[in-house]
């Protein structure tokens, strides 16, 4: 993994916790879901979304 692969892998990772974290805090904790396992459920997806490309496809498409 180069190093320009690492940073817009963590840049969307960082988006996409943010929105997580919103979504968390408005809907209220649950006795299922930990803050945690939201976090972590992030990690996969956002490593699909960095390494088939649809980080910058969606990007042209949403601000």
């Amino acid at each position: 993994m180069n190093k320009n692969s690492l940073i817009a892998f963590l840049k969307s990772y960082i988006s996409l916790a943010a929105i997580m974290l919103l979504i968390y805090l408005i809907l209220g904790p649950s006795e299922n879901v930990s803050l945690i396992f939201v976090m972590a459920l992030g990690l996969p997806i956002t490593a699909i979304m960095v390494f088939t490309g649809w980080d910058k496809k969606l990007k042209k498409h949403l601000p």
